[in-house]
C-alpha cells in the first residue's frame, strides 16, 4: 500500500514538473518574443529619427545656400592679391569678356559690386558694418522677397540714390532705427570721412552672418570715397 502511494506521488510529481517546465518554457519564449519585438520597434524608430534628421539638415543647408546665393550670386570675380579685408581691390573687366560671358548658357546677370567697411553711429550707439555698393543693373528680385519694410534703392535719381541705404532688421533693432531714419557712417582711411544716409528699406535674410554684417548702398559712393 505504501509502495503504491509512493509510486503514484512520484508520477504526480513528475507530471507537475513537466507542466511547470512547459509553462516556464512557453513564458520564456513569449518574453523573448516581446523583447525582440520591442528591439525591432526601437530600431525602426531610431532609423526613422535619423532619416528625418538628415532630411531636415539637408533641407536647412539647401535653404541657407539659396539665401546666400540670392545675396552674393553664384560666382564672384575678385582681384587676386594679398588683401584679406572686407574692402576688395578694384579691377576692370574688358567689354568683350562681359559680352561673351552674357552669351553663356545659364548666365542671367553680371553686375559690378564693391565693398567698404565703416562704422554707423546712431542714437548714441555705434556698430561696425560693411557697405556693399551696387548699381542700377543690380537684380533686386531676391531682395524684394526678403524686404520686411520699405523699398529698394531708386537709381533713377542718382543724387538721391547716393544717400539711400538698406539695412538688416537685426541692425535696425540694435540701433533702434526704422525706414525714414537717417544716420552717419564713418569710413576709416587716410582722411576720416563720413556720410549721411537715409534708410529706405529693411531686409532679413535669416542668415546671421549676412544680416549682422552688410548694408546695401550705391556703388558710386564707394568709388568716390576711394578716389
Amino acid at each position: 500500500m505504501h509502495i503504491c502511494d509512493y509510486q503514484i506521488n512520484k508520477k504526480l510529481l513528475n507530471l507537475g514538473l513537466f507542466i511547470a517546465n512547459r509553462i516556464s518554457l512557453k513564458a520564456e519564449r513569449t518574453f523573448s518574443k516581446l523583447i525582440v519585438r520591442i528591439a525591432i520597434v526601437g530600431i525602426m524608430l531610431g532609423l526613422g529619427v535619423m532619416i528625418l534628421s538628415l532630411g531636415i539638415v539637408k533641407g536647412f543647408k539647401a535653404e541657407i545656400r539659396e539665401k546666400v546665393r540670392g545675396f552674393n550670386g553664384d560666382i564672384q570675380f575678385i582681384k587676386y592679391d594679398l588683401n584679406s579685408s572686407y574692402e576688395n581691390s578694384p579691377f576692370t573687366l574688358q567689354p568683350k569678356y562681359l559680352s561673351d560671358a552674357k552669351k553663356e548658357k545659364g548666365v542671367e546677370h553680371i553686375v559690378p559690386f564693391a565693398t567698404k567697411p565703416g562704422i554707423i553711429k546712431a542714437n548714441n550707439e555705434v556698430e561696425g558694418v560693411v557697405l556693399k555698393g551696387v548699381d542700377s543693373n543690380y537684380d533686386w528680385s531676391y531682395f524684394k522677397n526678403i524686404l520686411i519694410s520699405g523699398k529698394t534703392i531708386n537709381f533713377s535719381d542718382s543724387v538721391a540714390a547716393s544717400k539711400q541705404i538698406i539695412v538688416s532688421e537685426k541692425l535696425a533693432k540694435r540701433l533702434n532705427l526704422k525706414v525714414g531714419d537717417d544716420f552717419l557712417m564713418y569710413f576709416i582711411q587716410e582722411t576720416l570721412r563720413k556720410r549721411k544716409f537715409e534708410i529706405v528699406g529693411i531686409y532679413n535674410t535669416g542668415v546671421e552672418e549676412v544680416d549682422k554684417t552688410y548694408v546695401i548702398g550705391d556703388i558710386s559712393l564707394i568709388r568716390k570715397l576711394n578716389d
